[in-house]
């Protein structure tokens, strides 16, 4: 039951009988490990933390696998809840019980790939790289998603780490890996992680047009433990284009993201978005609240000692630093953050762009953005043509062409065919 916790945890209650004898303590696992998560999304994380903990300790010695399935069901929930120092004190648990239940079990690469993810978060991002390319390289089995995530995730390692070769070589390797598989949702993720990249590398055209247009906010499954979420990216290119539409844009997707992940309480997540709205907060001149919102998400992070969300957008977030400072709510953490930016501004170069240079990469990733046909419905609108008139002139059905309007209105940001017009206009694409 995707995101409905309650009704998952009733289910399991109402089987639960069923999985007590030795011969289905595998399934007992996997219930296990699902009844954690459905807590969690009823509010009862910390209840989880107790309860897990407890029967993990009464399941050392029996069955191994259900004992890995408690630790990880402890893993998520700690994830969820922010708590890194939790989430790597159970993945270093996990990872002997893994090696004793048998190579193929898939337990062992998720304890890699949590590790990973400590490091990242905690700005380790050579030690991070380790973890994420021993997945890479398919030395233990994991499930899809979180293969790709690893994957990714080195490449962002590797860029953060200034080695801009090594991050497109990893790049292409997980944009290679999704093909092989002809995943669909893993060569999107790859084409979300490539922007995220070329963001980092200074490339806001190319990042620009890949984040030309609106999307719906993401799934339950989308936003879970994924370290790449499309739609995030989208906003952090359109607050980086430092626009007022492009942020507006960003902080209303932002909006939606961070209620759906406080209805399930990912904190993970809603330190990703929170950071980023208080980018967008700021540049859309709203400074009161920017601060409100930066303040309590540093206090949020400081818990769990997540810093590569604050470190990843760069200058920008220490000049916000810096004023948080100047409004008298800096904190111990916050100056902590600060220095590191500012350390890692001195030992690579700064790749934002400013003023008319924003501009001009969003006129160049919108018109990178539009399709032949979408251009050539653009250029008979600005004749005046009505639906009909444009689909005898293209040779296609009506439906065809309210089709490339709905397209075209939700990658130039407007409601209205004049509208469009007069947009595409003003950005040289007609």
């Amino acid at each position: 039951r995707m995101g409905d916790g309650e009704r998952s945890r009733n289910l399991l209650q109402e089987e639960r009988h069923h999985f007590r004898s030795s011969e289905k303590r595998g399934i007992a696992g996997n219930a296990a490990f699902q009844e954690a998560l459905s807590l969690h999304l009823c509010g009862h994380g910390d209840e989880v933390l107790v309860k897990f903990e407890d029967r993990a300790i009464r399941a050392a010695s029996g069955n191994p696998f259900y004992h890995c399935s408690l630790i990880m069901g402890l893993i998520i929930v700690s994830y969820f809840k922010g708590d890194l120092t939790r989430v790597v004190n159970y993945a270093t648990r996990l990872k002997p019980l893994a090696q004793a239940v048998g190579s193929e079990f898939l337990a062992h690469g998720l304890s890699i790939f949590f590790q990973g993810c400590s490091k990242l978060h905690r700005g380790n991002f050579e030690a991070a790289a380790k973890h994420f390319d021993t997945i890479a390289q398919r030395q233990h089995p994991i499930v899809r998603p979180r293969a790709f995530d690893a994957m990714g995730a080195l490449s962002l390692c590797l860029q953060m780490l200034q080695q801009d070769r090594d991050a497109m070589r990893a790049l292409r390797d997980l944009q290679t890996y999704a093909r092989e598989l002809n995943d669909a949702n893993g060569i999107k993720i790859a084409q979300s992680w490539e922007a995220r990249i070329q963001l980092l590398q200074g490339d806001l055209g190319r990042a620009a047009s890949w984040a030309g247009y609106i999307s719906p906010p993401p799934a339950f499954i989308e936003l879970y433990i994924s370290l790449e979420v499309p739609g995030i990216t989208k906003a952090r290119i359109w607050v980086a284009l430092g626009t007022d539409e492009s942020l507006e844009r960003a902080y209303t997707l932002l909006q939606e993201i961070g209620e759906r992940a406080r209805s399930w309480d990912f904190t993970n997540q809603i330190i990703e978005t929170d950071v980023l709205k208080s980018l967008a907060l700021a540049g859309l001149g709203r400074e009161d609240e920017a601060m409100k919102c930066l303040s309590a998400t540093i206090d949020l992070a400081a818990q769990g000692i997540w810093m590569r969300p604050f470190l990843e957008p760069g200058r920008p977030m220490a000049d916000l630093l810096m004023q948080l400072d100047n409004h008298g709510l800096a904190t111990d953490f916050s100056r902590q953050l600060l220095s590191e930016i500012q350390a890692r501004q001195v030992r690579q170069p700064n790749h934002a762009l400013t003023g008319p240079d924003q501009q001009v990469a969003l006129e160049a990733g919108l018109r990178k953005s539009m399709t032949p046909r979408e251009l050539d419905v653009l250029e008979l609108l600005a004749q005046r043509l009505q639906n009909q008139e444009i689909a005898d002139k293209l040779f296609v059905s009506l439906e065809t062409v309210k089709f490339h309007l709905k397209n075209i209105y939700q990658k130039l940001g407007v409601g209205k065919r004049r509208e469009a017009v007069e947009k595409a206009r003003n950005l040289g694409i007609i």
